[in-house]
């Protein structure tokens, strides 16, 4: 009977070293799954924190050029006002120069100058123009840029959310795994030795 009880505690004292090793392999796989997980945390936060500096910098560009598109607007405004008067203006002297049949040279010599300045004025509303259009193109540039941004944020949000749904996964996995351990320690479920 001596012998049978001295085997019963060699058996007893190799399972509580398994029993021991898989408490230390347990926690070494939850010390990675936490370091893990706070890193990906981590990297997540950080690049939602870029992303909305990004887009907070598109937002100030975006308003920058909207102001800059308005005063190019007023300006044309300006240009154009400025080119019906100076249209009436020229109106103007058109009838003046046929009343001044006595020196045609001096009405043609005006009239020159007139259109001279009603080209570079056509020149500068072309300018304007361009200016305009490429202002344009910039804030279309902007808002397409901030779309994608927004994307991306939508994007980390979601890898976050999946990121924090395998965190409670695992939580809840990792606490299955240590009712099982509490129960096999539990003298109710060892087996008899009779």
């Amino acid at each position: 009977m001596s012998g049978n009880g001295g085997g019963l505690k060699k058996q007893l004292v190799v399972k509580s070293m398994f029993v021991d090793m898989l408490h230390l392999e347990l926690q070494h796989a939850n010390e990675l799954l936490s370091s893990t997980s706070e890193k990906a945390a981590s990297d997540a936060s950080n690049e939602l924190s870029k992303v909305r500096l990004k887009l907070e910098l598109e937002e100030r560009k975006n308003f920058d050029q909207g102001m800059y598109v308005r005063s190019l607007e007023v300006e044309l405004n300006h240009l154009k006002l400025e080119l019906e008067s100076d249209n009436e203006e020229i109106g103007g002297l058109k009838s003046d120069v046929e009343r001044l049949t006595d020196d045609p040279q001096k009405a043609k010599l005006e009239m020159d100058e007139i259109r001279g300045r009603e080209n570079e004025e056509q020149f500068e509303i072309a300018l304007l123009k361009s200016e305009l259009h490429k202002g344009r193109s910039r804030i279309a540039t902007a808002e397409a840029a901030a779309e994608r941004a927004k994307s991306i944020k939508s994007g980390l949000y979601l890898a976050f959310q999946t990121l924090a749904i395998e965190a409670e996964e695992n939580r809840l996995s990792k606490e299955g795994t240590r009712k099982v351990a509490e129960d096999a320690e539990d003298p109710i479920f060892q087996p008899r030795i009779n």
